[in-house]
């Protein structure tokens, strides 16, 4: 027997399995899901109007496409839910 106590592991377990929910909501897995079943084209078009060149061609620099990291109103209203995922980006809790 060892001398140490083992707990049972129900709490890691269980924040797991509220991650993967999280994930599928709020998270960067939740944007790629509505992105790819969005019009492409229209979401460049917002982007256009609301990210500046210089700053889409920077996040482009780092490989990544402009909804990553801007908000359009398109993408909100597709998945209001989002919002929750631009907010933890900005550092916003609440």
């Amino acid at each position: 027997m060892s001398p140490f106590e083992i707990p049972e592991p129900h709490l890691q377990i269980s924040f797991y399995h509220r991650l993967t929910e999280l994930r599928q909501t709020y998270l960067l897995d939740a944007l790629l899901t509505s992105v790819a079943e969005l019009d492409i084209p229209r979401i460049d078009h917002e982007l256009s109007q609301f990210a500046s060149h210089l700053a889409l061609r920077r996040v482009a620099g780092w490989g990544l496409r402009g909804e990553t990291i801007f908000a359009i109103p398109y993408i909100l209203s597709a998945n209001p839910e989002l919002l929750g995922y631009y907010r933890l980006l900005l550092g916003f809790s609440q």
